[in-house]
C-alpha cells in the first residue's frame, strides 16, 4: 500500500477542513489477457481523479470522494501482441498528493517442442507441447484427411496436445502438413510428416555394354543394360552413374530407357567405373547393380567446345570462318561421324564454286564442336521440340525461316583463340532433314566489321530431284552470299508486287551507309546501276538490267537472268563475285581493283546447264530460301 500524508501547516494551498492523506492499495499489477482485470482500494482525505494515456486500459470508477475507500477496477482491453513487456501508467490525483499504479503487460510468450512429428505408415498418436502465457488455437479448418484428431485444439496457456494419424497406404509419398498455432495476431507451426506405405524396390539392373574390364572403348560410349522388374509394376528409371576411382560419383544419364549413347566425352586412355541405379519412384524403391569397370581407348572424337582447323591460310591477315553444328550429340562428333561428315561437306560446297574456289587461300576454317542433348531441331508448324545447344528453330510447313540464339554462336566461336566477333562468319549446320536456311546479318559502318550468322538445315529427302533444294546448293547461298558477301536475294514473290519508295529508300541506305545489298539496284538508269563497270568490259555482255529482286516483282533490278541468290544455282553472277573478292581484298588488307578481279575472274558465265522453267522473269520457284534478318549495331 502506498501512504502519503502531512501536515496541513506545512502544505501550501490546503485550506483547514483538507486531510492531506492518499492511499492506494496495489500499486503494480500483470495483466497479460484481454478481458483480464484487478482492483485496487484507493482512500484519499479529499477527492481524487485517476489518469491514463492507454487505450489498452480501461479504470472503473475512475474517480472518487474524499473520506472514504473506493474500491477501482482495472481492466485489460487488449492483449500486447509483441514480444517485449509494456509497463503502462495510471497517476492517481487527490489535491496535491498523487501516486501511480503500474500496469505491466507482458510481452507474447510461446513456444512448441518439437519442431516436427514423424508418424509411421501404420497411423499412430503422438503429441507436441505448447509453452504460452496467451490464449492460442490449433487451425483445423485444412488438415489433410490423414489427420484424424487434434486435442485440445485451444487453450490459455501450457498444454500437451495430442495428433492422431491413419495409416498411409501410399508407397510413393510422404504426407506432410504444417499444422498451424495461432495466438494474438500472430501464428507458429510444427510440421507433422508420415513416411509412405511399403514397397518393394525393383530387381538390380545388370550391365551389358561396357562389358566388365572391357579396354579400348570409345570417349563417348554407348552403355547398355538389362531391365528390372517391378513386383507391384511401378515404371521404372535408369541412372547411370561414373566414377574414376569407385568412390566419388557423377550422374551421366536418367531416364526410363535402358541404353543411351554418352552425351559428355570421357578422358582417353582412362579407367572408369559405372553401375546402373533402378528406381521404381516410390518409398526405398532404388537398386544398385554391381559396379562394373572398363577403360577408354584413345581420343575417338571431339571433345565438347574443341576446335579443329580444316584448313589454314599463309596470308597475314586470313579470313575466319567458323563451321559449327546444331542438334549433334556427343555420339556424332566421333572422328568421321556425322558432325564430320556433313560440316565438311558445307566447307567443301563453299570453297567449290567460284570466286570462293580460286581464293580458297585467304581464308582459314575451323570445325567447332557444340554437343547437344537432342538430335534435330525445334520445328514450330509440327510441335516438335529438341534441347540443342544453340537452341535453334525452324517455322516449318512451307517456310525456310530459321532462328537461334545467336549470342551463344558468337561466345562459343570467340572462344577460339583469336577469334573475335566483329568481321566473323559462323556457319551453323542443322542436324534434321528438311529444307531450310536463313542468314543473320549484323551490319555496323565499317563493313569489313560485319558479322553473320548462317543457319542452314541438312536436307537430304526432302524434294527429291530439285537441285535448289540441295544442302551444298543452300550452303553457298546462305554462307557465301548473304553470310560472308551480304549480298540480297535476288528473287521475287509474285504478291509482293512494286517496291515502294520506302522500300527502295531502304536498300539504297543500306548501300550507301553499310556497303552491302548491292547486287541489286534501287534504278534501272543504266549509268547508275552498282553493276556498270561491266556493260563495256569484254566477255561480260551477259551482265543487264532485269527487273525484278529482293522478294519484289518490280521497282527493284538485278545485274543477270539467274543467279545463285535467285534459285541457289551452283553459280554467283558477275556483279556478286566482284563483291565477294572485293570483301576478300578489303578484310585481308590487300589492294583491289576491278582490273585485278578480271584478271582472276575464271566463271563468266551460269553453266549449271539449268535452264529457266519460265520465259519472262526467272522465277516462281516453289520455295526460295528466306529473307536475311537484318541486325544493325
Amino acid at each position: 500500500m502506498l501512504a502519503i500524508a502531512a501536515a496541513a501547516a506545512i502544505l501550501p494551498g490546503c485550506t483547514a477542513n483538507e486531510d492531506p492523506t492518499l492511499e492506494i492499495s496495489v500499486t503494480e499489477m500483470t495483466l497479460t489477457q484481454a478481458g483480464e482485470s484487478n482492483t485496487v482500494e484507493i482512500s484519499s482525505g479529499s477527492d481524487w481523479i485517476a489518469t491514463y494515456d492507454s487505450k489498452a486500459l480501461q479504470v472503473t470508477p475512475n474517480s472518487g470522494k474524499g473520506g472514504k475507500t473506493t474500491t477501482v477496477t482495472i481492466e485489460l482491453l487488449s492483449e500486447n501482441a509483441t514480444a517485449s513487456d509494456v509497463k503502462n501508467t495510471v497517476t492517481v490525483v487527490a489535491g496535491k498528493l498523487s501516486g501511480t499504479i503500474t500496469v505491466i503487460q507482458p510481452g507474447v510468450s510461446i513456444n512448441i517442442s518439437p519442431e516436427s512429428l514423424s508418424f509411421s505408415n501404420k497411423g499412430e498418436e503422438k503429441s507436441f507441447t505448447v509453452t504460452a502465457n496467451c490464449h492460442w488455437s490449433v487451425n483445423t479448418s485444412a488438415l489433410p484427411s490423414w489427420i484424424t484428431s487434434v486435442t485440445p485444439a485451444e487453450g490459455d496457456s501450457d498444454a500437451t496436445v495430442t495428433v492422431t494419424a491413419s495409416a498411409n497406404t501410399n508407397r510413393k509419398d510422404t504426407n506432410t502438413h504444417q499444422l498451424r498455432i495461432e495466438y494474438s495476431t500472430s501464428y507458429t507451426s510444427i510440421a507433422l510428416y508420415q513416411e509412405p506405405a511399403p514397397n518393394v524396390p525393383p530387381t538390380a539392373a545388370v550391365p551389358e555394354e561396357p562389358a566388365d574390364n572391357a579396354t579400348g572403348i570409345s570417349i563417348v560410349p554407348l552403355f547398355k543394360w538389362t531391365e528390372s522388374t517391378d513386383r507391384e509394376g511401378d515404371p521404372v528409371t535408369y541412372t547411370v552413374m561414373c566414377s574414376t576411382d569407385g568412390t566419388n560419383w557423377w550422374e551421366l544419364y536418367t531416364g526410363a530407357e535402358n541404353e543411351f549413347k554418352c552425351t559428355t566425352a570421357l578422358t582417353p586412355d582412362t579407367q572408369y567405373f559405372y553401375k546402373i541405379i533402378s528406381d521404381d519412384g516410390c518409398y526405398e524403391g532404388t537398386t544398385e547393380s554391381e559396379v562394373y569397370t572398363f577403360t577408354t581407348g584413345s581420343k575417338d572424337a571431339y571433345q565438347d567446345g574443341e576446335y579443329t582447323v580444316y584448313m589454314e591460310s599463309g596470308k597475314p591477315n586470313p579470313i575466319i570462318l567458323v563451321f559449327t553444328g546444331d542438334g549433334y550429340i556427343a555420339e556424332d562428333h566421333k572422328y568421321a561421324g556425322a558432325f564430320d561428315e556433313d560440316t565438311d561437306a558445307a566447307i567443301e560446297a563453299l570453297f567449290d564454286i567460284e570466286p570462293y574456289k580460286s581464293y580458297r587461300d585467304y581464308f582459314t576454317v575451323y570445325k567447332l564442336a557444340a554437343y547437344s542433348q537432342e538430335r534435330g531441331t525445334d520445328n514450330i508448324a509440327d510441335g516438335t521440340y529438341c534441347e540443342t545447344v544453340y537452341s535453334t528453330k525452324i517455322e516449318g510447313g512451307n517456310s525456310t525461316g530459321i532462328e537461334c540464339n545467336y549470342d551463344a554462336v558468337f561466345a562459343r566461336a570467340t572462344k577460339i583463340p583469336g577469334v573475335k566477333e566483329e568481321g566473323l562468319t559462323v556457319c551453323v549446320v542443322i542436324n534434321y532433314d528438311f529444307y531450310a536456311g536463313t542468314c543473320m546479318m549484323m551490319f555496323t559502318e565499317d563493313y569489313t566489321e560485319n558479322s553473320s550468322i548462317a543457319m542452314i538445315t541438312k536436307n537430304e529427302t526432302n524434294y527429291p530431284g530439285e537441285y535448289m533444294t540441295k544442302f551444298e546448293n543452300t550452303v553457298r547461298h546462305e554462307l557465301g552470299g548473304h553470310g560472308f558477301a551480304f549480298l540480297y536475294d535476288e528473287y521475287f514473290y509474285t504478291e509482293q508486287g512494286t517496291a515502294s519508295q520506302a522500300d527502295r529508300d531502304y536498300i539504297e541506305n543500306l548501300q550507301k551507309n553499310y556497303n552491302v545489298a548491292l547486287n541489286l539496284s534501287v534504278t534501272s538508269e543504266r549509268s547508275l546501276v552498282p553493276w556498270a563497270r561491266f556493260f563495256e568490259t569484254d566477255g561480260y555482255s551477259h551482265v543487264g538490267i532485269y527487273e525484278g529482286g529482293g522478294t519484289f516483282m518490280s521497282g527493284m533490278w538485278r545485274s543477270e537472268y539467274m543467279s545463285c541468290m535467285i534459285d541457289n544455282r551452283e553459280y554467283f553472277n558477275s556483279q556478286s563475285r566482284y563483291l565477294i573478292v572485293k570483301r576478300i581484298m578489303d578484310m585481308c588488307g590487300e589492294e583491289f581493283t576491278f582490273e585485278k578481279f578480271l584478271a582472276k575472274d575464271i566463271e563468266k558465265t551460269d553453266n549449271t546447264g539449268y535452264a529457266p522453267t519460265r520465259g519472262r522473269v526467272p522465277f516462281e520457284v516453289a520455295r526460295p530460301l528466306a529473307p536475311p534478318v537484318i541486325r544493325i549495331k
